[in-house]
This record gives structure tokens, C-alpha cells and sequence, in this order.
């Protein structure tokens, strides 16, 4: 049984290693998008609808208009709000945003060690080759703990 996010939670999410396990690329609408796979938006559908926010290096070649389409495109339940600084780096610009938007209830999703080392271990779940049911039910219990 899965419990609710918080109201101000937000995902900070990348996509390459979390929603897919490979760099393959789509093309939708003529546009190119990462090849994101239905078992891992399946498991990340799992978790309570909350507000998201890209991180990703994807932040850099999509518009906020195209990560939308995507989202629904691929029947992401949960809402895009946001992409983080595309000319900083992933780590600097989740700090960066929190700061800015003084975000107290977060979790990052990465598959990225370097990315999230200079977060306490608290804040973020390490994923290696795609979202795992191991790593729901690890989100679930640093959200609400």
C-alpha cells in the first residue's frame, strides 16, 4: 500500500537510467524525444500523482512545452512543472532550485552516483538500469519517514 506525497513534494527527475535503460531515441511528431519504456513508467506511475521537475540532460534539447507533450503522450500520471538551469550542472542546478523555490520535501531520481553525491543519502534514490520496485518502495519510505 502505497501512502500520499506531501503536498510541496517534488520529484526532481532524470530520465536516461530512470524511465529507460539505454540512450535509444524516439522521434514524435518530428521531434525527438528519449525512448522512455512502459515498465518503468508503469512502476513510476506507481507512486502518488506529485509535481515533477527535470533535471535531466534532456533539460537541454526539450522545450517545457515538449516535456509536457511527452508526459502525457506516454500516460504520465504525475504533473511536469518545471525543468532545472540548462547551463548549469544536474547537482548544481537541483541545489540551485531548492534554494530558489525553497523546497523542503524532495526526493531526485538518478541513476548518476557523481550527480547526487553531494546530497544526504535521505534525499535522493540511486537507480542503475531503469525504476525497480525495490526503488518505489525505497522513495516511499525516505518521503515519509
Amino acid at each position: 500500500m502505497f501512502t500520499f506525497f506531501k503536498p510541496k513534494t517534488i520529484i526532481f527527475l532524470d530520465l536516461d537510467g530512470v524511465l529507460n535503460d539505454s540512450d535509444d531515441i524516439e522521434i514524435i511528431n518530428n521531434n525527438y524525444f528519449p525512448k522512455l519504456e512502459k515498465k518503468f513508467i508503469d512502476l513510476f506511475n506507481l507512486l502518488p500523482k506529485s509535481n515533477v521537475v527535470l533535471h535531466s540532460s534532456w533539460r537541454k534539447n526539450l522545450t517545457l512545452k515538449e516535456i509536457k507533450f511527452l508526459f502525457k503522450y506516454k500516460n504520465i500520471k504525475h504533473k511536469f512543472i518545471d525543468i532545472t538551469d540548462k547551463d548549469k550542472s544536474k547537482s548544481d542546478s537541483i541545489k540551485d532550485y531548492i534554494s530558489l523555490k525553497q523546497i523542503d520535501d524532495y526526493i531526485i531520481l538518478e541513476d548518476d552516483k557523481d550527480v547526487v553525491k553531494y546530497f544526504n543519502t535521505n534525499e535522493y534514490v540511486l537507480t542503475e538500469n531503469g525504476l525497480t520496485k525495490e526503488n518505489i518502495n525505497l522513495i516511499n519510505k525516505k518521503t515519509f519517514e
